[in-house]
């Protein structure tokens, strides 16, 4: 069986395999099992993907909140040397990294002012780490209390 030059493309933890239409239907002839394999995951998928982007009517909090759980990673966490080298050390950190406000706004479907009050709101309430005074780090939201972000995430208020 001819897979028409298969691709793989590695982002970040994901690895995937990318293959024309006609060569993944050869596989899933041959695999049925497969095929259905990758439908439930398609679907699986496409179910997450309506939960944080699809339309609510959850309080911006709520969703702001959802977004940012599903798009945390767990990362290493970089400290400096006595020797002024930066190392990892064995610790790690929940973080998101890339998305802007106006980038946030847009996947969500609302303004940027409401995702700047959304994200000022999961600082106060330590679910965010908050951005030392006189430091701004754009791109970059640390999660402080993950377990606070996630009862956010679901509309619990906690206490």
């Amino acid at each position: 069986m001819d897979l028409e030059n298969p691709q793989v493309v590695t982002r970040g933890p994901v690895t995937a395999l990318s293959l024309p239409g006609r060569a993944l239907h050869q596989v899933i002839s041959h695999e049925p099992t497969l095929g259905m394999a990758l439908l439930r995951m398609s679907f699986e998928q496409q179910q997450i993907m309506e939960d944080v982007y699809g339309a609510s009517n959850d309080a911006p909090l709520v969703r702001v909140a959802g977004l940012l759980d599903y798009l945390a990673i767990d990362r290493p966490v970089i400290a400096m040397a006595d020797d002024g080298r930066r190392v990892m050390t064995s610790r790690h950190k929940k973080a998101i990294t890339g998305p802007t406000q106006t980038d946030i706004a847009d996947a969500l479907g609302m303004g940027r002012a409401t995702v700047e009050k959304a994200l000022a709101t999961l600082r106060k309430e330590g679910a965010l780490k908050p951005t030392p005074p006189g430091q701004r780090k754009n791109r970059y939201y640390e999660i402080a209390d993950e377990e606070r972000l996630k009862l956010i995430a679901m509309g619990i208020t906690p206490v």
